[in-house]
């Protein structure tokens, strides 16, 4: 028989006992885990999504790192210095962006023409999806869209007033509304105070030619052509660069002045040579290349009058907000010539030719040709003539004309007005001591509309020839020359194109 003890039931506190309180815990921890579970799963990709245009990019990370290669290189390569931490970033619009822009930005760094302050500390490259092998679409990926392999451009922004797109490497600022953003989620730095690298510079006023052009030339127009005496050129190309490569002059750096701090040397052998040409402070390089060419000494009735016996060399100069800078004597005509020189920052350089009291310009800001002889802006001035007569007692020979602003033998005549020229004709006799009998008062010229052109007789070096000049319109295209002594008369027809 119980008692009445043993047959009271349990309090119901028992329900709850320690196995059950247990069994919550378990179940609380398991829900933790799964917690903590999604959200590494959630979170695997490091940092938040980023997209090419809403496609998925299918290697982020080694687009960064050509990016940073192409950092490494400018440099190492352009006298740079860089942030302990630099690395590449890509930039979405603000914060809530997932579309990268089509450029990516790399930094901190300052190069020796950097400005801003530390306001512009990114080298800037381009980027731009890759077309598939066999230059198909992008593949599809297991959500019906479209994977995107990107390629990146070492093709970087120029200087303010330098040129157009091309090549020089600038550091510029992160564009207005625009994020930096890794795939790792790292975050880029808030500050740099990166200090300006210490290089040489070339002195004021300094002046060279260049083995080559450098990369980023602006085409000149075709018609920057500039005629002298002795030697004419034709504006090629132009620009204004913050540096020129140290290869292209060789031993320009001799002129640098190497300031104190610099870990490049201007003698070679003292310390590791510059890589890099930069100019006085203040100062950019007006760069010009140009086709040189024979000027009016050398055309055929010039040249058959014996002025080879008296040579000429233009003068070539810079000018830019100063002082004009005089270029190097450059190489025989025939060449390509490329020159270079310092002037300010913002002026308007142009280069000018210089020679026998002329002085032509063209602008190596715009290429604009500046107001000049309307002759020297033709082409086709040179005709030869196969006529003769006997004429008196020898017979005439009328070998050569031209039409020319630096007339005589030895380029010392010039017409009146910058609108006319003189058209140059050469005659010659059989016997040559005839010639010394020929005289202006012996040839005329005479124009379609019957109007009758005096000769005057120009400077000569050669004593067996006579060189006759009429002043006629500069766009002068055709004429009837008259050699008369009072006899039959020789006329010869001279046109030009």
């Amino acid at each position: 028989m119980r008692d009445k003890a043993s047959s009271t039931p349990r309090p119901a506190r028992e329900a709850g006992g320690p196995g059950v309180f247990a069994r919550r815990w378990a179940a609380l921890a398991v829900c933790v885990l799964l917690l903590m579970v999604l959200i590494v799963v959630v979170t695997s990709g490091g940092g938040p999504a980023l997209y090419w245009a809403g496609q998925p990019i299918t290697d982020k990370q080694a687009v960064l790192s050509q990016g940073e290669s192409l950092m490494t290189s400018v440099i190492d390569n352009d006298e740079g210095t860089a942030a302990p931490d630099a690395r590449c970033y890509f930039a979405v619009a603000g914060k809530q962006g997932h579309d990268i822009a089509p450029r990516m930005y790399c930094g901190p760094v300052r190069l020796p023409w950097s400005g801003g302050g530390g306001l512009r500390p990114w080298l800037s490259f381009g980027l731009a999806p890759a077309p598939s092998p066999g230059g198909t679409s992008p593949g599809a990926n297991s959500q019906g869209g479209t994977d995107v392999t990107l390629t990146v451009s070492p093709r970087r922004a120029w200087p303010s007033g330098a040129g157009s797109a091309g090549v020089i490497p600038v550091t510029v600022g992160l564009p207005a509304g625009q994020e930096l953003r890794r795939p790792d989620g790292a975050a880029p730095p808030t500050a740099t105070q990166l200090a300006t690298p210490v290089v040489p510079r070339q002195p004021q006023g300094w002046a060279g030619q260049l083995v080559s052009p450098p990369d980023g030339m602006t085409a000149a127009p075709v018609g920057d052509v500039m005629v002298a005496w002795g030697r004419s050129y034709r504006l090629i190309a132009y620009g204004q660069f913050p540096y020129l490569q140290a290869r292209s002059a060789p031993g320009a750096l001799r002129a640098a002045r190497t300031p104190e701090g610099s870990r490049w040397g201007t003698v070679a052998g003292a310390r590791p040579a510059a890589p890099l040409l930069l100019p006085a402070p203040g100062q950019v390089f007006a760069v010009a290349e140009l086709a040189q060419f024979p000027g009016e000494m050398d055309s055929p009735v010039a040249t058959g009058a014996g002025s080879g016996t008296a040579p000429d060399s233009p003068v070539l100069q810079v000018l830019g907000g100063g002082q004009p800078v005089q270029v190097p004597a450059s190489p025989a005509g025939g060449a390509v010539v490329t020159v270079a020189a310092g002037v300010p920052v913002g002026s308007h350089p142009r280069l000018q030719v210089l020679d026998k009291g002329l002085v032509q310009a063209v602008s190596l800001a715009d290429g604009a040709l500046s107001a000049g002889p309307a002759v020297l802006t033709r082409t086709g001035t040179a005709t030869t003539l196969r006529a003769s007569a006997r004429i008196g007692r020898a017979r005439v020979f009328l070998s050569a004309a031209s039409l020319v602003w630096f007339a005589g033998s030895d380029g010392g005549t010039v017409p009146p007005n910058p609108g006319e020229a003189y058209l140059e004709v050469l005659a010659t006799t059989q016997p040559a001591a005839a010639s010394l009998d020929l005289s202006a008062g012996d040839f005329t010229l005479r124009l379609p509309g019957g109007q009758q052109v005096a000769a005057v007789a120009l400077p000569v070096q050669d004593r067996q020839t006579a060189l006759m000049g009429f002043v006629v319109p500069a766009s002068f295209s055709y004429g009837t020359v008259v050699v008369s002594t009072g006899g039959t008369p020789l006329q010869v027809p001279v046109r030009f194109s």
